[in-house]
C-alpha cells in the first residue's frame, strides 16, 4: 500500500527543528492538544536521554511526521504511535542501544508508514529492539547477516535492514540470500553494487533467490537496490534484481541497474 506522505497543511504531529508548539508532554508521553501540533527534535532528543518516549497522535492530529533528523544514544526506546500514518521524511538514527517502536491506524484505517526523500531509520546495534505494529523484527546489517537470518529462522522470519549496505567488490555466482519466507523490512535503507555472475544451469537469481510470505502480513518493502548487476549465463535460470522468483507482496521498492 503506498500512502501519500502528510505536509504541514494537514492535521498532524511535526517532528522538526520548530520550536515546541500544541503539544503536551507528560511522564514521557507526548500528545497533540490542537490539529497542527510541532514537537521539537532537541526537546525529543532530550527526553529520549532519560527515559522512553511515546508520541501519540490523535483523531485530531492523525499523522506523524519526522522533519529533521532525530538521533539518541541512550537505551531508552521511542515510540511512534499513529492514529493514521507515519512519515519519515529525515534520518532516525538509535546510535546506542536503544529501541523503536512504530505503530499505525491505532484508531484510524487506510493508513501506513514511508520513508520519502532522505527518510530513513539507522540502527547502530543490532541487537537494539524494534517492533512495527506489534510484530518483532531482526535486526541485520550486511547481506550475509540478512541471508544468516533468513536461513536460521526458516518460515516466519522477520528482518529488517538496519542501515545502508554496500556489497563492495564481491561478486556472487548464485542468489546471496537463496531462500526469504516472511518479510524484509527495508526501513528506506540502501543495498547498493550488488553484483551476481553466474553461469549454472537453472535456479534463481537476485538478492533473494526465491520469496515467498508465511503470513498475509508479511512483504519486501521499503529497500532501495542502487546499481545491481544481474547476469546469468546458464541453461533455464530465472532472474531479477531483488528476486528471482516470488509470490509474495513487494511494496515501495527500487531496483536501479541491470539484468
Amino acid at each position: 500500500m503506498r500512502v501519500a506522505a502528510t505536509t504541514s497543511a494537514q492535521a498532524s504531529i511535526e517532528i522538526s527543528s520548530k520550536p515546541t508548539h500544541n503539544m503536551n508532554c507528560t511522564g514521557g508521553v507526548c500528545t497533540p492538544t490542537a490539529k497542527k501540533a510541532v514537537l521539537n527534535i532537541m526537546d525529543l532528543a532530550g527526553m529520549l536521554a532519560s527515559g522512553d518516549v511515546k508520541v501519540i497522535s490523535d483523531g485530531v492530529a492523525q499523522d506523524v511526521e519526522v522533519d529533521d533528523t532525530l538521533s539518541w544514544t541512550s537505551a531508552h526506546r521511542l515510540t511512534l504511535d499513529s492514529y493514521h500514518s507515519i512519515a519519515f521524511k529525515k534520518p532516525v538514527v538509535v546510535a546506542g542501544t536503544g529501541a523503536l517502536t512504530i505503530t499505525t491506524n491505532d484508531g484510524g484505517s487506510g493508513g501506513d508508514f514511508q520513508f520519502v526523500d532522505k527518510g530513513h531509520v539507522e540502527f547502530w546495534d543490532t541487537s537494539s529492539s524494534l517492533i512495527i505494529n506489534g510484530l518483532h523484527y531482526q535486526l541485520a546489517k550486511s547481506i550475509r547477516k540478512i541471508a544468516q537470518a533468513a536461513r536460521k529462522i526458516g518460515a516466519g522470519a522477520r528482518i529488517a535492514v538496519a542501515k545502508d549496505i554496500g556489497a563492495g567488490r564481491t561478486v556472487y555466482t548464485s542468489a546471496p540470500i537463496v531462500e526469504l519466507i516472511g518479510a524484509l523490512e527495508g526501513l528506506g535503507n540502501t543495498i547498493s553494487n550488488l553484483t551476481i555472475n553466474s553461469n549454472f544451469d537453472s535456479g534463481y537469481l537476485g538478492l533473494i533467490g526465491n520469496y515467498s510470505q508465511n503470513s498475509v502480513t508479511d512483504s519486501i518493502r521499503d529497500l532501495r537496490l542502487a546499481k545491481a548487476k544481474v547476469t546469468g549465463t546458464g541453461f533455464g535460470q530465472t532472474a531479477g534484481g531483488l528476486i528471482g522468483r516470488g509470490d509474495g507482496a513487494i511494496l515501495n521498492v527500487q531496483v536501479t541497474g541491470s539484468v
